[in-house]
C-alpha cells in the first residue's frame, strides 16, 4: 500500500470511529417533552419600553431616503419599533420625544 493512500485511509477510519463514538441511542424517557399548552415562558422580542421605542400603526416604516424598515408585532396587536429608526437615512422623526 502506498503511504498516502494508507494515511488517507487511517483519516477515515479515524473520522468515522469519532463520529461514530460521538452519538448514541437516546435512553427511553429521558427526553423531555414540549409544553402542548401554547404559553410562551419569554418574549420573542423585547417590550416596547417608551425611552427606547415607539408604537407605531404599522410592521412598515418608511424612510425619507427609501429604506424601509421593520416593526416588530407587540402581543397586543400592535407594533413597535426604535424611536431613531430613520436618524441614519434622512428621517423622519418616527418617535418624537413628547
Amino acid at each position: 500500500m502506498r503511504p498516502s493512500l494508507k494515511k488517507s485511509s487511517l483519516a477515515v477510519l479515524f473520522t468515522t470511529a469519532l463520529l461514530a463514538g460521538c452519538g448514541g441511542a437516546p435512553q427511553e424517557g429521558s427526553e423531555q417533552q414540549p409544553s402542548q399548552t401554547g404559553e410562551v415562558s419569554s418574549p420573542l422580542y423585547p417590550d416596547c419600553d417608551p425611552a427606547y421605542y415607539c408604537s407605531v400603526p404599522s410592521q412598515y416604516v418608511g424612510c425619507f431616503d427609501g429604506m424601509i424598515m421593520y416593526a416588530w408585532a407587540t402581543p397586543d396587536g400592535g407594533y413597535c419599533i426604535e424611536r431613531g429608526v430613520c436618524a441614519s437615512h434622512g428621517g423622519p422623526t418616527v418617535c418624537p420625544f413628547e
